[in-house]
C-alpha cells in the first residue's frame, strides 16, 4: 500500500485551521491513488466511466466517497488528498457523487490547459466562425410553440428594447432553468425540479505575501503561497494560490470563499496592495448523489444543456451538452423532412 506524504500543517488556536502546503504535494500524492486498488481494479474503474458506453448512471447514483473507500482507499488518505480539490472545483466535500468527484481530482492527475488571453477568447471565435447573432444583455421572457405550424416564437428584452422572433424550428435553452424566469407556452412543460445552487466570492489580490500572524505562525515564519483548506476547517475561504508576480509589484493572488473578504484582506497578507472582487450568484448546483435528472427534451426540438449539470459543472461538460443537442436536433429535423 503506498503510503501519503506527510504534508504541512497552520494552526491556530489549536488547530484553528489546517492547509495543505502546496498543490504539488497533492499532485504527487494522488499520483498513487491506483496503488490502493486491487490489481487492476482502478484500471478497470477508470475505463468504465472513459469507455465507449461511460456507465454514466453508475459514477452519478454512487457519491465519490463511497465508490473510493469501498475499492479500499482510506477515507483518511481521500481527505487530505481528494477533498481539498473536491473543496475547490465545487464548493462540496466527499459525498459529491463519483463522477463529479473524478472530475475534481483530474487537476491532481492530468495537465490543466488554457486559452492564452482568457478562456473566453475560445467562446467568441466560436461565435465568429459560425456566424451567429449574438444579442448581449438581452433577456428572453417567452417561448412559445405552434402545434400547427411546428414552429417556435420567442419574446425578448433589452434595457431599451423589445424583440419578437418567430419561424423557428428548433430552440436550445442553455442557461440554467432555475433562473431563467422563462415563460413557456403552447405545450405541456414537463416535471422540473430544482437544484440548489452554490455562489462564489472569488477574489484577486496584489500583495507581497500571505501573514504569518494570521495563520498564528512566528513572525519570521514562512507562509506557503498556495493554501488547500480540508473539510473541516474554519477559514473564511476556500483556497489561496498565486496566479503570478506583479509587474506593479508583489505577487497576485486568487481566493475562492462563500463571503466577501475585503475588510479582511489585510490581515491575511502582508503588503496589500489592492483587491478585485467578482461575486457569481450560482456558480454550480449541489453535486449530490442521484439518479434522477432534468429532461434534456422539453418538447420537440426544444433542447435543454443544463441537465448535465446535475452530473458535473465544467466548459468541457457545456461543449458535451451543445454537441449533444446538435446531434439530437440533425436527427430531428432530417427525419421530419
Amino acid at each position: 500500500m503506498a503510503k501519503t506524504k506527510t504534508k504541512t500543517k497552520l494552526s491556530k488556536h489549536n488547530n484553528y485551521r489546517q492547509e495543505h502546503d502546496s498543490f504539488h504535494q497533492i499532485k504527487e500524492s494522488l499520483q498513487t491513488l491506483s496503488a490502493f486498488f486491487p490489481k487492476n481494479e482502478f484500471k478497470k474503474l477508470t475505463q468504465s466511466l472513459l469507455g465507449s458506453d461511460g456507465d454514466l448512471l453508475f459514477w452519478t447514483s454512487n457519491s465519490f466517497q463511497t465508490l473510493m473507500t469501498d475499492r479500499f482507499v482510506p477515507l483518511d488518505y481521500l481527505k487530505a488528498n481528494a477533498e481539498p480539490l473536491t473543496r475547490v472545483i465545487y464548493d462540496q466535500p466527499l459525498n459529491i457523487s463519483g463522477f463529479a468527484g473524478m472530475v475534481s481530482i483530474l487537476p491532481g492527475v492530468t495537465t490543466a490547459f488554457s486559452v492564452l488571453g482568457g478562456n473566453s477568447l475560445l467562446v467568441e471565435k466560436m461565435f465568429r466562425v459560425s456566424n451567429s447573432s449574438v444579442n448581449l444583455k438581452t433577456t428572453v421572457k417567452n417561448i412559445h410553440y405552434d402545434a400547427d405550424k411546428q414552429k417556435y416564437s420567442l419574446s425578448a428584452s433589452s434595457r431599451t428594447k423589445q424583440y419578437e422572433y418567430d419561424g423557428y424550428d428548433a430552440v436550445i435553452i442553455a442557461t440554467p432553468i432555475e433562473f431563467a424566469q422563462l415563460n413557456l407556452t403552447g405545450f405541456t412543460v414537463p416535471s422540473l425540479s430544482h437544484r440548489h445552487y452554490q455562489h462564489w466570492f472569488v477574489i484577486l489580490v496584489r500583495a507581497t505575501g500571505l501573514s504569518p500572524a494570521y495563520f498564528g505562525l512566528p513572525p519570521n515564519a514562512t507562509v506557503p503561497d498556495n493554501i488547500f483548506t480540508l473539510g473541516n476547517s474554519s477559514a473564511p475561504f476556500n483556497v489561496i494560490t498565486v496566479r503570478s508576480k506583479s509587474p506593479l509589484g508583489g505577487n497576485v493572488y486568487k481566493i475562492f470563499s462563500n463571503q466577501n473578504l475585503t475588510l479582511q484582506l489585510p490581515k491575511i497578507f502582508t503588503g496589500y496592495q489592492e483587491s478585485h472582487v467578482q461575486h457569481w450568484p450560482f456558480t454550480f448546483p449541489d453535486l449530490p448523489a442521484t439518479s434522477s435528472f432534468q429532461p434534456i427534451i422539453f418538447n420537440p426540438n426544444l433542447i435543454y444543456l443544463g441537465t448535465l449539470e446535475s452530473a458535473a459543472t465544467a466548459m468541457e461538460c457545456a461543449v458535451i451538452s451543445g454537441r449533444n443537442a446538435a446531434y439530437l436536433l440533425k436527427s430531428s429535423l432530417k427525419s421530419s423532412k
